[in-house]
């Protein structure tokens, strides 16, 4: 698993410690991994975990497949409705692909799902990552081109 992943990882973690007010410790359950020895999951090159922190549960990564990921979350058991935060370490696609799964509970509401610092909701599902509609602009913010289409 690339260095930058766990950094991360670690460092969402680390900032959530000193907040903890209870004495329950924190959990990894890692949901979707290409290594690792849990029989109830599918192997697959992605990662996805989700750490459970002071009653927060964040979603760290949603792997490389959303079928995969949908199946590994049913075998895990977890309920992705009540999730606090989704945190993608980076934007490709064996760390979120599944990022769609995590909209399913909710597809009902109509809200939409936001990036940090975004002005415009952010696309999710397969035609969000065709290469029309990927634009890379100096200020990392969406053109008014890319946004009409």
């Amino acid at each position: 698993m690339p260095l930058r992943p766990v950094l991360l990882l670690i460092l969402l973690l680390s900032a959530a410690l000193p907040a903890c007010a209870d004495d329950t410790p924190p959990t990894i359950t890692v949901l979707y991994d290409a290594f690792g020895d849990d029989p109830a999951l599918e192997k697959d090159w992605g990662f996805a975990a989700l750490v459970e922190v002071d009653g927060r549960r964040i979603l760290f990564d949603t792997g490389n497949d959303a079928e995969t990921f949908r199946r590994n979350v049913a075998a895990k058991g977890i309920d992705l409705a009540d999730l606090d935060m989704v945190v993608m370490s980076h934007r490709h696609a064996d760390h979120m692909a599944g990022l769609a799964v995590t909209r399913e509970p909710h597809r009902d509401h109509r809200r939409p799902l936001r990036g940090a610092g975004a002005r415009r909701p952010v696309r999710t599902g397969p035609s969000a990552w065709r290469r029309s509609r990927v634009r890379r602009c100096a200020t990392h913010r969406l053109s008014r081109a890319c946004a009409a289409r």
